[in-house]
């Protein structure tokens, strides 16, 4: 993520160093020699002005269309995407503090179902990659609209004790949840088709796994505390509090990342080990 401009930074700060170093002397020149050079100093003065502006918009550039404040309190950033909005960070790089916000979402996120920008109202469809990650976030409400979270979405949001996917939702990206390692509840709704690779990748805290009785793709039979691919019997994501139902004919790789649960029987032993050919992940 960034803009073509920044790979360049490097060079921009020499050429405004050397624009300091060009007004400083012709400011000196102007009133040492004579009044044809009146002018000069102001009119570098304001390139040197311009060229900080523009240099200001090459290491921080702009990632969203607008702006609005939650219900929660906290500033989420819109990208309108056709007659959608997608949620994406407030900054294309990395700031200073760590996240792509100049001031990062905390706390409490509501996240609501639609948003209106002149004059429109749109449908918030899909939280995109990176929106959220690395955010001090201590809950989300996910809208009812949302159908897809992107890649680390939220990862590294260590203070997120639970997790609601949403029914409409339809995919959870790669790393979508990676290192939220106070991740104790997953709630999967009833639509999701799709969980990319490694979405709970160390989240050492889950201690209960919930996928929605009418979900198709997925389940959780016999209140396992797993996801499980419903179409070959593979485990794909377990944790400390499973159990593996005796119908489970694969562990999926690393399904059990997060740790293994204090009872694991036997014929775990003698399952085959499926591993997903693509970041897209299980489906």
């Amino acid at each position: 993520m960034g803009c073509a401009i920044f790979i360049s930074l490097d060079w921009c700060l020499v050429v405004f160093y050397y624009l300091c170093i060009l007004f400083i002397y012709s400011s000196r020149f102007s009133i040492i020699t004579c009044k044809k050079m009146k002018g000069l100093s102001s009119k570098l003065f304001a390139t040197v002005i311009i060229f900080m502006a523009f240099l200001t918009s090459c290491s921080n550039p702009k990632n969203y269309d607008f702006s609005a404040i939650s219900e929660g309190g906290n500033t989420i950033f819109y990208k309108i995407v056709g007659n959608e909005v997608h949620i994406v960070p407030e900054l294309q790089d990395f700031s200073k503090n760590c996240t792509w916000y100049n001031n990062p979402p905390l706390g409490v996120l509501i996240v609501p179902d639609t948003v209106s920008y002149g004059g429109q109202t749109y449908d918030v469809k899909e939280i995109e990659e990176l929106a959220f990650s690395g955010c001090k976030i201590s809950s989300i409400k996910l809208p009812t609209t949302l159908k897809k979270i992107g890649p680390f979405a939220f990862a590294n949001c260590q203070n997120i004790t639970n997790i609601d996917i949403p029914d409409n939702v339809l995919e959870i990206g790669y790393d979508a949840f990676n290192c939220c390692s106070s991740l104790k509840s997953i709630k999967i709704g009833s639509s999701l088709e799709i969980i990319g690779v490694l979405a709970f990748q160390s989240c050492k805290s889950i201690e209960k796994i919930i996928v929605n009785d009418n979900n198709s793709v997925f389940d959780s039979r016999e209140n396992c505390n797993c996801i499980i691919r419903t179409l070959d019997n593979t485990l794909i994501l377990g944790c400390k509090n499973s159990s593996i139902p005796f119908s489970v004919e694969n562990i999926g790789k690393d399904a059990f990342y997060n740790g293994l649960p204090d009872i694991v029987p036997d014929r775990i032993n003698d399952l085959p080990i499926i591993e997903t050919t693509t970041l897209e992940g299980w489906r």
